[in-house]
């Protein structure tokens, strides 16, 4: 991501340490700009490079960001082949069944009058 604090509630959410391991490909707004929703583009590119690199099976999670932290995106890369998918017994979930794992988680309490 562009912006530090997105990278950083990201680790929190997906419980990474971000002490243990490099967290920019691209090094940030700062160092690669973002202009016109093709930051993320950059990252993947950048994330087949470093695979393409390894000796062994290793995996790169890309993640992105849009409005105010309210829509998230993420791929998973990987520099062999996903068994499943080769023998094509993979199949993607219902979203419905996702969906319904989202809303059961608890909400919180949104003042439409606030005071104070």
């Amino acid at each position: 991501s562009c912006f530090p604090v997105a990278v950083q509630i990201a680790c929190r959410e997906l419980g990474i340490d971000s002490s243990t391991s490099p967290l920019t490909l691209t090094g940030g707004l700062a160092y690669h700009g973002g202009p016109g929703s093709n930051y993320v583009t950059h990252s993947i590119v950048v994330a087949a490079e470093k695979l393409r690199c390894c000796s062994g099976d290793s995996r790169a999670l890309v993640t992105a960001n849009g409005g105010y932290l309210t829509k998230h995106a993420f791929g998973v890369y990987a520099n062999f082949p996903d068994r499943a998918a080769v023998e094509g017994v993979w199949c993607r979930e219902h979203p419905s069944i996702c969906q319904a794992e989202v809303d059961a988680f608890p909400r919180e309490q949104v003042a439409d009058n606030p005071e104070g």
